[in-house]
């Protein structure tokens, strides 16, 4: 299956999570981590070549705070923060991990990890002229948050 169909499928299973029956997350559980190996081993040898690699991250991390599966979830998010600083397109891919990073710190209320969900969110609203307004007000929240919390 090509990297595009994949993610699609990551997405998908993340989005629908907390719709399932308990005993439809128990069947789905193996294949959405299958997917999600295949994901990232696709994205890992095809990201110096393919933009869309460096999302998978994101898509994977999200899977993974869907099923409350947080540490893995925030290494997903570091994993594609790392990538931040190479050809991916800053200003959209940027702040789109640091709003996953902050809410999945949030929910798992990881303190170790809040001032540094705070300096991202930070760092992302600098950029926020050249965001989106909805992704601008999320990022907003979770620094706001983050400053009464933290």
């Amino acid at each position: 299956m090509d990297i595009t169909a994949l993610r699609s499928l990551v997405r998908s299973n993340a989005k629908r999570w907390r719709l399932l029956s308990e005993g439809e997350k128990k069947s789905e559980l193996q294949w959405g981590d299958s997917c999600c190996e295949s994901l990232l081993q696709k994205a890992e040898n095809t990201l110096k070549t393919l933009k869309i690699s460096s999302s998978c991250y994101v898509y994977v991390g999200k899977y993974y705070a869907a099923k409350k599966r947080y540490y893995q979830a925030i290494d997903m998010f570091d994993k594609a923060l790392g990538l931040r600083l190479s050809e991916v397109d800053k200003t959209k891919f940027f702040p789109w991990v640091c709003y996953n990073y902050a809410r999945t710190v949030s929910e798992s209320k990881n303190k170790a990890l809040q001032e540094k969900a705070k300096k991202y969110c930070n760092e992302a609203l600098i950029l926020e002229k050249d965001i989106s307004n909805d992704l601008a007000r999320r990022l907003k929240g979770h620094f706001t948050f983050a400053l009464t919390q933290f």
